[in-house]
């Protein structure tokens, strides 16, 4: 598997190795995705410190005395919200798992380009091959 850093930073560039390899990486698809996850990670965390103060402002409201019923309320809609943007979020994050799990190995520099094994040149052989009395399987 790619480093996500690489993939995130390079993708063009890792595209057009990877066509060496006979692979069309889909650049589009991989960057929408990638902005699409930060962009719901963000929001998650901008939510969660919302919360984080209205449970604060909750408690110190409940200390005082004061009638927390409506804060309450607003603590179960952002909770709703939360939940609903983690779905999206583990969505967008299995796709781009899913994606980033399909694209092979960078090949390197000295491997020559072909679309099959034919292509390949023989660098050595050590020993002879074994031959046979008859059609070998």
């Amino acid at each position: 598997m790619l480093d996500p850093k690489l993939l995130r930073h390079s993708a063009q560039a890792i595209a057009d190795v990877l066509q060496t390899r006979a692979y069309a990486l889909d650049v589009v698809h991989l960057q929408a995705l990638e902005a699409s996850r930060r962009d719901l990670q963000g929001q998650i965390e901008q939510l969660r410190s919302v919360r984080n103060q209205q449970a604060k402002a909750i408690g110190e409201a409940k200390s005082g005395g004061l009638d927390i019923s409506v804060l309450l309320g607003e603590a179960e809609d952002m909770r709703a919200q939360i939940d609903k943007l983690e779905n999206n979020f583990s969505l967008v994050q299995n796709q781009l798992a899913n994606l980033v799990l399909e694209i092979p190995n960078l090949p390197l520099p000295s491997v020559p380009v072909g679309s099959h094994a034919r292509d390949n040149m023989e660098i050595r052989r050590v020993g002879d091959p074994k031959t046979f009395a008859f059609e070998p399987l």
